[in-house]
């Protein structure tokens, strides 16, 4: 189309706004959130809101109010937290802003389960997977617990064990929390997010991307990451948006679910020149602060 709405700046909205951009589509997004990604450390939303920012007609902190047909379009209506109020006309809108599970038709109530909360789902162990103390198990989509794919499957493995072991079932302990948008520079939180209160007790490394070796060679120089460590040096989590962050978010997603601190994370090789070294340089920054350096 010529030109498109995005409503949800999440993985979807984003990487298909993205896309469509680069592909001549005038595109605005829109979300009533303040950051893109669902990005919780406010200096890597910053980086990311500028970045992405270039590209997409961004419009962070907006809730629609009305949609209208106009011609062949939509016609949107929406208001920003300021209370300032926008509209445009778009030959096409799309809906990207998540679904809830749909359980409302499968009448879990003649199968025992109790009533279901507030959210629609029933009572049931993020672990094992178990609804109440009955032979039924919930996983991905369908609890939503945490709507991203490669947690989706390992409570598959683990609802489907347990359906075939009942009464015996396990509770694996949970990985840590882990996400990747597939955008360009790719955005990832790992481990714990950010939280203003929890984080004046930690401590966090950054790196920026813009002086980072192997990205200046490779003429994507942009982003940033931001680490974060407990005072003992024992990392706990992560934020960042640049060049290859999907595979700098898996070495940061072992480190934090062994339970690492800084310097048995810089106690590990690291090839030079790459890109891996940006999120070294970051780890290195909390063992200077927590006394791990070798």
């Amino acid at each position: 189309p010529e030109s498109l709405a995005v409503l949800g700046a999440g993985a979807v909205g984003l990487e298909l706004a993205q896309a469509m951009s680069r592909l001549g589509v005038r595109v605005t997004l829109l979300d009533p959130a303040e950051a893109v990604g669902g990005i919780r450390d406010p200096e890597v939303a910053a980086c990311a809101a500028a970045l992405l920012g270039a590209e997409i007609d961004l419009r962070l902190g907006a809730t629609v109010e009305t949609a209208t047909a106009e011609g062949d379009g939509v016609r949107l209506t929406w208001r920003l937290a300021t209370g300032e109020r926008g509209e445009g006309t778009f030959a096409r809108v799309l809906a990207a802003a998540g679904r809830p599970p749909n359980l409302s038709d499968l009448d879990l109530a003649a199968a025992g389960l109790d009533d279901p909360e507030e959210d629609g789902l029933p009572d049931f162990n993020p672990r094992t997977l178990q609804c109440g103390t009955l032979p039924i198990f919930i996983a991905g989509d369908a609890n939503h617990e945490r709507p991203v794919l490669h947690e989706a499957q390992r409570q598959g493995w683990i609802a489907g064990g347990n359906a075939a072991r009942f009464p015996q079932v396990e509770a694996p302990p949970p990985w840590p929390a882990f996400s990747l948008i597939f955008t360009h520079p790719q955005i990832a939180a790992i481990g714990r997010a950010f939280d203003p209160e929890a984080a004046r007790d930690w401590v966090v490394g950054e790196t920026s991307f813009a002086d980072q070796g192997r990205a200046r060679a490779m003429d994507r120089a942009d982003g940033l990451i931001r680490v974060y460590a407990e005072p003992d040096g024992r990392l706990v989590g992560a934020a960042m948006i640049g060049p290859g962050v999907e595979h700098l978010a898996h070495l940061m997603a072992v480190a934090v679910q062994e339970g690492w601190t800084a310097a048995t994370f810089l106690d590990r090789p690291f090839y030079h020149p790459t890109l891996e070294e940006g999120l070294q340089t970051a780890v290195k920054a909390v063992a200077e602060r927590t006394g791990g350096t070798r």
